[in-house]
């Protein structure tokens, strides 16, 4: 709500947050989403992706009142104890990810920027 004082956001009770604007309006100001992970490799000890604002906002409209929205696309995990992320769409449109579960005890997940 500081960042954003002219477009106020709202959070309703299944954690779902928006604008009450366009989303055009707020693409230019919101800031990046940025996941830093760690790395095995001696010389890189992290790397950090960024997802622009036109990835994870999402322009609406309330059919029943008209009115134009801009939903964020991150959703808070509350039906669980664990401390995670379900990276979806949003994220993966803007990498290259590959998924490897040939091995059923350790699957892995490899990730490179789309050049």
């Amino acid at each position: 709500m500081t960042a954003y004082p002219d477009e106020p956001v709202t959070c309703s009770d299944d954690e779902w947050c928006y604008f009450l604007t366009h989303c055009d309006k707020i693409f230019d100001r919101m800031a990046d989403l940025t996941f830093t992970f760690p790395t095995d490799h001696d010389d890189l000890k992290a790397v950090t992706f960024r997802i622009p604002p036109k990835s994870f906002l999402f322009s609406d409209k309330d059919m029943r009142t008209g009115l134009e929205m801009c939903h964020l696309g991150v959703v808070q995990q509350r039906f669980s104890d664990l401390d995670h992320f379900i990276l979806g769409s949003a994220f993966m449109e803007n990498f290259y990810v590959v998924f490897d579960a040939r091995n059923p005890n350790e699957h892995k997940v490899a990730l490179s920027y789309n050049i």
